[in-house]
């Protein structure tokens, strides 16, 4: 298991809560519990992008499961087909993102550390990455976008 956890000031979760949530995932992981930030500790060069982000790519996917309560972790999650259970942030753009892509059955959103077991066993055996759903949703957004651009011209 992969937990993807925010450090920064956009953290909500208190003591009790990471304490609550550390050991949630530990009855479903043990030891078997790899916390990995989204944040390089380090400059990546232009040059170096690609490889960073296959290596963070290589990561999520061969995980189990992962637990974030960030939004690259999980669209990351989505793209690689790995399980995922969300927990909120102070950004309305997690619960936001996790609505557009909610129709992927192995994204799923925690409101209590005590929910992530339950929501681990019920994950869908097969994981399969589609945005069939969002196509009409896209199409209006280039329409828009299509008729912006005429009337500027």
């Amino acid at each position: 298991c992969i937990l993807s956890l925010r450090r920064d000031c956009e953290k909500t979760r208190t003591a009790d809560e990471e304490k609550r949530l550390r050991a949630a995932v530990s009855t479903l992981f043990g030891d078997s519990v790899t916390d990995l930030d989204m944040v390089a500790d380090r400059m990546i060069l232009p040059k170096e992008r690609e490889d960073a982000l296959r290596e963070q790519f290589h990561s999520f996917a061969s995980a189990e499961l992962v637990v974030t309560d960030r939004l690259h972790g999980m669209i990351f999650s989505a793209l690689t087909q790995t399980p995922c259970i969300v927990i909120d942030s102070k950004s309305p753009k997690v619960r936001g993102c996790y609505e557009w892509i909610r129709e992927l059955g192995y994204i799923r959103f925690a409101d209590s550390p005590e929910q992530i077991p339950e929501l681990y066993q019920a994950m869908p055996q097969e994981c399969s990455y589609s945005i069939v759903h969002l196509q009409p949703y896209y199409e209006m957004l280039k329409e828009e976008i299509m008729e912006k651009l005429v009337k500027r011209e």
